[in-house]
């Protein structure tokens, strides 16, 4: 093989290379820009639904019902955890199947808007079998007001 046909070739496989380590680098640092901008946006939207879910002459039945049309308008899942980790409302389940759900006291998320004031965290759902993005703010009560989207919809 020829001296020039060499330094093509080695030339072509270093470009080859670099292209790819660009391409890497560019896809995680967008992933990681759209996973803090949509975490931005998923605080904000839980800091507004606080104000509204804090009233005082509020029913169980009525936040429900506010959790449900937000999250249809936000597009996303909202769930109200008690202080204790008990799920008080989920949008993406029935209210009948609510009851069933696991503690959520341990979850990363909840742990940190419980001991911090807010938490966020990238995982995996059990309930919904999908990797999701959750943002979750603790109440001035002492409830966790989470939100959640799934890492496909990113």
């Amino acid at each position: 093989m020829r001296f020039g046909s060499r330094f093509t070739l080695l030339f072509g496989i270093l470009s080859l290379l670099a292209a790819i380590f660009l391409i890497a680098t560019f896809d995680r640092t967008l992933r990681r820009a759209v996973l803090d901008r949509v975490a931005e946006r998923l605080t904000g939207e839980t800091g507004h639904l606080a104000d509204d879910l804090l009233s005082p002459a509020r029913t169980a039945a009525q936040d429900d019902d506010f959790l449900r049309r937000a999250a249809v308008r936000l597009s996303c899942r909202l769930t109200l955890i008690g202080p204790d980790g008990i799920v008080l409302h989920e949008t993406g389940l029935l209210p009948a199947e609510i009851a069933r759900m696991d503690s959520h006291a341990g979850r990363p998320e909840v742990r940190d808007a419980l001991a911090l004031g807010r938490g966020v965290a990238r995982r995996y759902s059990t309930t919904h079998r999908m990797e999701m993005l959750y943002v979750a703010r603790r109440l001035p009560d002492g409830r966790v007001l989470r939100a959640a989207v799934s890492a496909t919809r990113l």
